[in-house]
């Protein structure tokens, strides 16, 4: 299915349409809906399930400008909006989860919040600046290197989900990861419920403690021998916590 919302053509697919609860599922970074399909075919006995592919993932067009979390949340609001879902539970997947943060801090239709992995809380690491400050200072000289040389640095300096992102989309990652959330976060007054990989190397555990701490009405699960990704990795634990918190 498609809709327009603003200047963007979105994709998304429904199942479970004849129930009535429902559920709203946004993807993580270089996701997208088909990864939540199995997940959401398990749970439509019971839930209507929308998966909607993000503006630049999946089918759905690549923005001609840099979107930051903003722009993603006035853009799910309009989807929310125009497929006229009311009272349902929101399913957020690392940047869907930082995107869901977002949107739930202001006032929202939505029941109940479910934050899986998700960024928008974490600080940049000791690491990063320098990083970031090399590669700035030697961007003069790699415009004149040999590509190989371009090529080494790059993917030395930058990170996977960087490297291996469009280059139409490497500028609204970048303006992503630099917008923090905490404060948003503490705005939060739904019940929500945080879960974590006890192994996501990604976004350590620790993170869901301090969204813990930031929001008021929150519990805490952990999907243990699970990564950064519960619903690919661990995908009946998920359905349990799930089925347990819906």
């Amino acid at each position: 299915m498609q809709t327009i919302i603003g200047n963007q053509l979105l994709q998304y697919q429904i199942f479970g349409q004849k129930n009535k609860n429902t559920i709203l599922i946004l993807h993580g970074w270089e996701h997208n809906s088909n990864t939540w399909v199995n997940l959401a075919q398990s749970l439509s006995s019971k839930y209507k399930v929308v998966l909607l592919d993000l503006p630049g993932f999946g089918d759905s067009s690549t923005p001609t400008t840099t979107l930051g979390i903003p722009e993603y949340t006035q853009t799910v609001k309009g989807f929310i909006q125009k497929t006229g879902l009311k009272s349902f539970s929101l399913i957020g997947h690392s940047l869907g989860g930082k995107i869901a943060i977002s949107l739930c801090s202001q006032p929202t239709v939505v029941k109940k919040l479910i934050l899986i992995s998700s960024s928008g809380i974490e600080q940049k690491s000791l690491l990063t600046k320098p990083k970031i400050a090399i590669f700035k200072a030697l961007k003069p000289i790699l415009q004149i290197s040999p590509h190989s040389l371009q090529n080494y640095l790059f993917n030395k300096i930058a990170s996977p989900d960087y490297r291996e992102a469009s280059p139409q989309m490497r500028p609204t990652f970048k303006k992503i990861i630099s917008q923090n959330v905490s404060s948003l976060a503490a705005k939060i007054h739904i019940p929500t419920i945080i879960i974590w990989g006890d192994q996501d190397k990604e976004l350590p555990v620790k993170y869901a403690k301090k969204l813990r701490q930031l929001i008021k009405n929150s519990i805490v699960r952990i999907v243990w021998k699970t990564g950064h990704s519960p619903h690919l990795e661990n995908p009946q634990k998920l359905l349990t916590l799930l089925n347990e918190y819906l």
